[in-house]
């Protein structure tokens, strides 16, 4: 993984953490969400929404690029186990959500595996 890998990987991983967090408050503001027009157009007038959305988009686009310079037999594990443990960390921060010993416990062999990986 060259250096500048790691720098998209993260900010990628950023990015996507963020999108997930701002679309969560804002189905959470907006009382749920229904797989209908009504509810999708209640969400896209929310600025934080499309901010969201774009972060994803970004996220995407920020993909391309890392799948066209890195090996994605590394990429794609390290993207992922990096996003979960953000939005695990941002979930139990923002959120309130509950933090078990076996989500510390998955954690702490998600950080392994990404050492593992990277060796």
């Amino acid at each position: 993984m060259t250096p500048y890998g790691w720098i998209l990987i993260c900010a990628n991983s950023l990015c996507m953490a963020s999108s997930a967090f701002l679309l969560r408050f804002c189905i959470d503001r907006a009382g749920g969400f229904l797989f209908n027009f009504r509810s999708f157009f209640t969400l896209s007038m929310q600025p934080m929404f499309i901010l969201g959305v774009v972060l994803y988009g970004l996220s995407i686009i920020g993909w391309f690029k890392i799948i066209a310079t890195e090996k994605l037999n590394v990429a794609y594990p390290l993207l992922i186990a990096l996003t979960f443990f953000l939005v695990t960390i941002g979930s139990i921060m923002i959120f309130k959500e509950p933090l078990g010993m076996l989500k510390v416990l998955g954690l702490i062999l998600i950080i392994v595996g990404i050492v593992l990986i990277t060796r």
